[in-house]
């Protein structure tokens, strides 16, 4: 998917800025929680755009890299700043995967309960206890008022009604089997 121009230019500004902070402030200022305000925008407002996710945590830690190494801070070993280079590279990539997949569960609830919303404002249900008469299949309403059951059920649900006479009734009517 192609990330949104805008969300693109600001997510690399930011993670510029911080890295210039990092640089001019030395190695004794810990900037690698301030890495993440760009790469969360990037990640959230980027929706669906994995591959950017990846590309901005990759520039993150090469920015890290580049302030640390060039401010003169030194490791007993070179081959430590690479390995806290890759460390802090797998952070971003973990958090900017989560930040996408979080925002990607919320927009799918959101859509769910839109159409949870939807659907029941179309639905009339009934419910609760229905007097009806033994013998001739009437409701009696709350007003004690009877009524047949295609009127008493067609005005408090949305349920149509078409009559026919079923196999029992037609012989018990008429004498005969529909044939």
């Amino acid at each position: 998917m192609r990330l949104p121009y805008g969300v693109g230019v600001i997510t690399l500004f930011l993670l510029f800025f911080v890295g210039w902070l990092d640089y001019t402030t030395g190695p004794d200022l810990g900037f690698f929680v301030f890495y993440f305000i760009p790469l969360a925008f990037g990640a959230w407002y980027g929706t669906g755009t994995a591959l950017w996710s990846l590309c901005f945590s990759a520039l993150a830690s090469g920015l890290w890299f580049a302030a640390d190494n060039y401010t003169g801070h030194h490791y007993s070993s070179p081959s430590i700043g690479y390995w806290n280079a890759g460390a802090r590279l797998i952070t971003f990539v973990f958090v900017t995967l989560m930040i996408m997949r979080v925002k990607h569960l919320l927009d799918h609830e959101r859509q769910l309960n839109e159409e949870l919303s939807r659907a029941m404002a179309e639905i009339k249900v009934l419910s609760g206890l229905l007097p009806i008469c033994a013998s001739c299949k009437k409701i009696r309403d709350e007003q004690d008022a009877w009524h047949q059951i295609e009127v008493y059920i067609g005005k408090r649900s949305e349920a149509t009604f078409s009559h026919g006479i079923c196999p029992e009734c037609l012989v018990r009517l008429y004498g005969h089997k529909l044939e």
